[in-house]
This record gives C-alpha cells, sequence and structure tokens, in this order.
C-alpha cells in the first residue's frame, strides 16, 4: 500500500513539532517542515490554480514509493473534514516551532477553506461531508475523540489558537458554537471528547500572548527556554505577524532590551519580560 494521506501526515507533523520543541531536536522540527511543504505540494489540488496561502483545496492522498514517482489518481479525491482539520493544526504547530509567518498564513487560508465547505453555517460546527456532495444523504458532525481526536474537537482548538494569534474575533466565535452544540457530551462523558475538553480548558483559562522580540540578540536562546516548559496556556507570536497577517499588534511596542512582551487577555496589561521566570510569574 503506498497511499500518502493529507490527515495522517498532518498528525504526524504536529508529532514531530512537539517532540522538536520539548526536546530541542532541531532535526525533528526540519522534518516536520519538510513534510509539511510536501503536503502544501504534492496533497494540493493543482486544478484549483491555488497555492495553499491562497484557498488552495486539499485531496485526501497521493501515490507513490517517493516524491520523484508520485501519481493521483485519474479523479482525485477531495480532502475529507479530518484531513483540513490536522492540517491546520500542523501549520499552526510549524508557526509556532519555527516562527516563520508563511505557515501561519497557509493555516489560515486552510482555516477559510475547510469553513467554505464544511462550516454549519446556522447552529456551528464541522459536517464530516462537504456542502452539496451528491451521494450523501445525511450530513452528519463527528463527536468521538478515540484513536484519534475527532475533526469538531482539534477544530475547536485551531480556532481559538487562531483567534490568539490574530485577534479576529470570528474564530472564537465558531470555537464557542462548538462548545455549545457538543456541550451536553461534554459535560457528561467528557472522556469521549478529550481533545474538546482540552479545547475547552484553552478556552477558559485565556491565557496571555507573549510577542518575541526577534531582534534581540539572545532571542533564539529565549525561545529555546520556553520550548522547554510545558506552558499548554501560552501562545508565542513575532511581530511579523502583526506586519504580514494582522493589525491587532500596532500598540504593542517592544523595547529593545527586553525578550518579551508578555500581554494579558484584555490586551491591556503589557509586562516585559526577559527571563523564563518572568514569564512564570505572569502567567
Amino acid at each position: 500500500d503506498d497511499k500518502i494521506l493529507t490527515s495522517s501526515n498532518g498528525l504526524m507533523i504536529s508529532g514531530f513539532c512537539a517532540a522538536g520543541r520539548a526536546l530541542g531536536r532541531q532535526d525533528y522540527i526540519a522534518a516536520a517542515e519538510k513534510a509539511g511543504n510536501f503536503l502544501c505540494t504534492h496533497l494540493l489540488d493543482q486544478n484549483g490554480a491555488k497555492s495553499a496561502e491562497n484557498g488552495g483545496k486539499l485531496l485526501r492522498s497521493c501515490y507513490g514509493a517517493s516524491a520523484h514517482a508520485l501519481q493521483q489518481l485519474d479523479t482525485p479525491i477531495h480532502g475529507f473534514i479530518d484531513d483540513y482539520a490536522f492540517t491546520v493544526q500542523a501549520m499552526l504547530d510549524l508557526y509556532e516551532s519555527t516562527f516563520d509567518v508563511i505557515w501561519l498564513k497557509r493555516a489560515i487560508s486552510f482555516q477559510d477553506t475547510q469553513d467554505a465547505l464544511f462550516l454549519d453555517k446556522s447552529d456551528g460546527g464541522y459536517f464530516a461531508a462537504e456542502e452539496g456532495a451528491s451521494d450523501i444523504i445525511i450530513r452528519l458532525k463527528d463527536d468521538h475523540d478515540g484513536a484519534e481526536p475527532s475533526s469538531n474537537s482539534i477544530s475547536a482548538m485551531n480556532l481559538l489558537r487562531l483567534h490568539k494569534l490574530t485577534n479576529n474575533k470570528k474564530y472564537k466565535t465558531q470555537a464557542e458554537k462548538i462548545f455549545e452544540i457538543f456541550h451536553l457530551r461534554l459535560t457528561q462523558i467528557p472522556v469521549s471528547m478529550s481533545a474538546l475538553t482540552e479545547a475547552y480548558l484553552f478556552y477558559r483559562q485565556d491565557g496571555p500572548v507573549l510577542l518575541l522580540n526577534t531582534s534581540h540578540p539572545d532571542h533564539k536562546e529565549f525561545i529555546t527556554e520556553l520550548h522547554s516548559k510545558y506552558l499548554p496556556f501560552l501562545t508565542c507570536l513575532t511581530p511579523e505577524v502583526g506586519q504580514e497577517v494582522s493589525g491587532h499588534l500596532a500598540g504593542a511596542n517592544l523595547t529593545p532590551s527586553s525578550k518579551g512582551l508578555l500581554i494579558k487577555s484584555d490586551q491591556d496589561e503589557k509586562v516585559p519580560v526577559n527571563s523564563l521566570e518572568e514569564v512564570l510569574q505572569n502567567l
């Protein structure tokens, strides 16, 4: 079997990113980047003539033993909801591992495409099948986190992370709707939706954003130190996000001597930080 699945590669990329950050293994991060570029090249619908940063649609799979001998079906299978959810997660993990803004742009683009194809625009949450699929009688929504987390659980976390990174309120609103439609299951049998429980904790904690000073001579060592700690409610980003993706960082002025600026959830309190200890004290 020589199938190369988009969803599985998305999960693998996230795994490499998490291990690379925690263990300080740049070879793991490099492997994740290589796989991310492969996904955005060979698992993208070429007929649409759109890039991964500009509304490109995912394919479910490709076939072949190497990048030099890849094949595709005569009629390629378009990506399912889990392909999009796991790919957006992978792009966000790649951004938080490399702080290359291209990965955040790709996450936003794939999230927009996911919304266009699968979002329940009236009640919220994501259907498993595309809108208008002729071979589907009933469009259902995944609601169980088993060996693989459900697309709705992963999407809730993706949306919350995008909100933290861009300050775009629509992402937070869509995540809140996912919590609303699954609230009975989430409260009565949370173990059946463990990934959604994790997303809800992230939502309720509403942790701060750390704007990193990439001009500081010790910024790489500071990032390595941050990555070595388990800080699930902290969101890190770079000034390039404000310049190229969103203008919400306009009032966040970094001083040359500080390694970062910790921005609390209400955006009013901004604390310059120069060490991991200072970050931990202000969480």
